[in-house]
């Protein structure tokens, strides 16, 4: 081995890099550093690790050994060999801009070279996390921005203190009872209070039914109470989609799992930061990958989550509809579903961070009761914070939703201000 007679053995740290010119080099880094040359041997070249073998004892006598191999194929796989061979109690990885030790003295001078000594690290194989890497992270999550769901969530905002990048949200309730309509309200909730881009796969609508709700949301007017003139649909479509915020998917009847990530994928490499997705019982019911059922999701989701893992800027709104229920009220009679009422795969319930539901007596003799909205939060990863929360109500004139205690208030002065002199005030129980 280049270099070792020269030194002694049980010293602080030796440098170990892949030819003697780059051996050279660290020396005269050190000795314009400190006037002297520190431990440093080498390898005649990439294959020849069977000399760290035949010199381990050696090798292993000093506190630290660092591995400053060249930056290229051969190189990783020697360091690879060599970890195996010194032990990953001793080593250190010295990662550096250029080629080798050579390059790094010639284009950027000794102190860089002994500053890639200095800064190397303790090996660590892949899927385990250093110290250092995990107090990033953790300081990353620390400082996430939560971003806030609409005022008619007020609600859900004291539980889940809002939206988090990274994180999957999974919304359900029975057929009806205002999935889509709170989805439409955290769309246009974005659009007034952020800059950010989303993606929308809607895949019970056409992307004009979608376009045609939100357009008539953002004036507060329900297509299906009124029909809507082009200049009406206009203005509202110029509020939602006129800065070019919102990309539709047009999954034109139908979908699968690879082609669906794939259009995720892209709709997050072209700026989206949030991504609604309604519903996963339709995204995987033609079959994922050769695989259907419980199968199917299993795999849709854990898509899903590598997604947002890969993307922690992300944020996905997810719908699943319900089993049937047994016994009892139906959920369009208002019954609150539990996580165990989500159908299909027990990974949908897992991998989501966090679960709102919904419930809506559809059927209720009452339209305040019939258009009120009751919500529960069943699980929170962030927060831990689970339970009943304030609902919504549903304003079918305007399509909107708005805060529960705004409509008692309302309701509340529009009384108030009626009665006659002498008479008694009727109040009315919805």
């Amino acid at each position: 081995m280049f270099g070792k007679d020269k030194f002694q053995g049980g010293g602080k740290r030796v440098i170990i890099t892949e030819g003697e010119i780059d051996a050279l080099s660290v020396a005269q880094a050190s000795y314009k550093k400190y006037g002297k040359i520190y431990p440093v041997v080498a390898m005649s070249s990439a294959v020849m690790t069977k000399s760290l073998l035949e010199n381990r004892d050696w090798l292993r006598s000093f506190k630290e050994v660092v591995l400053l191999l060249d930056n290229d194929e051969a190189g990783k796989k020697a360091e690879a060999e060599a970890i195996k061979i010194l032990g990953i109690d001793k080593v250190k990885i010295g990662k550096m801009s250029e080629k080798d030790p050579n390059e790094m003295l010639v284009k950027h001078g000794f102190e860089s070279l002994m500053q890639v000594i200095f800064d190397s690290t303790a090996y660590v194989p892949a899927g385990i996390i250093s110290k250092d890497k995990l107090w990033e992270a953790l300081q990353n999550y620390n400082n996430a921005v939560s971003v806030p769901y609409p005022s008619c969530m007020a609600g859900v905002n004291a539980k889940l203190k809002g939206m988090r990048g990274g994180e999957i949200t999974l919304f359900i309730s029975g057929t009806g009872s205002g999935k889509s309509t709170i989805l439409r309200e955290i769309m246009l909730h974005l659009l007034e209070t952020t800059n950010d881009k989303f993606g929308v796969v809607s895949l019970e609508e056409s992307p004009a039914e979608t376009a045609r709700k939100l357009a008539g949301a953002a004036i507060n007017k329900n297509p299906a109470k009124e029909e809507l003139s082009l200049d009406e649909l206009k203005e509202g479509f110029q509020k939602t989609f006129g800065s070019d915020r919102i990309v539709l998917l047009d999954h034109q009847g139908s979908i699968n799992d690879s082609s669906i990530i794939d259009q995720l994928e892209y709709m997050v490499l072209t700026g989206c930061k949030y991504l609604f997705i309604d519903h996963i019982t339709i995204l995987v019911s033609e079959g994922v990958a050769d695989l259907t059922g419980n199968e199917a999701q299993d795999k849709i989701m854990n898509d899903l989550l590598r997604l947002v893992k890969r993307h922690p800027e992300v944020w996905i709104g997810l719908v699943s509809h319900l089993r049937k229920a047994q016994g009892g009220k139906s959920f369009e009679e208002g019954n609150m579903p539990s996580i165990a009422d989500i159908r299909g795969s027990g990974s949908i319930k897992q991998i989501s961070f966090d679960i709102i539901a919904f419930a809506r007596n559809m059927i209720a003799s009452s339209e305040r009761e019939k258009n009120t909205i009751k919500m529960r939060i069943l699980k929170s990863r962030f927060t831990g914070l689970t339970g009943d929360v304030q609902g919504s109500y549903y304003d079918y004139t305007t399509g909107r939703m708005k805060q529960l205690d705004d409509v008692v208030e309302e309701a509340f002065v529009a009384v108030a201000a009626k009665p006659k002199l002498g008479s008694s005030i009727a109040v009315t129980s919805f």
